[in-house]
């Protein structure tokens, strides 16, 4: 019994996209090995260490607000991004 040609487009583009996933796979399989093997070198590489490189600035912790301190008088919170919130004017 032969197939319609409705079947047969239908069959095509099953095919089609079974290729293509296929494809795609492959590419991230093959970008992860890559990746893999790029991160693995890195590590291998030996590392020079210098006297002359000055040492990392270690941050202090900031200190939690007392129950006075308010968001406008401490300047971390003056940053927020709850303190920049824009809306546009034209909706």
């Amino acid at each position: 019994m032969p197939l319609r040609r409705a079947e047969r487009q239908t069959l095509a583009l099953i095919a089609l996209t079974a290729l293509a996933a296929l494809l795609c796979g492959t590419a991230v399989l093959y970008g992860t090995r890559l990746l893999a093997q790029e991160a693995q070198a890195q590590q291998q590489e030996p590392v020079e260490k210098t006297d002359t490189a000055e040492p990392q600035a270690q941050e202090k912790p900031a200190e939690p607000l007392s129950q006075g301190a308010d968001a406008e008088s401490d300047p971390s919170m003056r940053d927020s991004a709850d303190n920049n919130v824009s809306f546009p004017i034209d909706i």
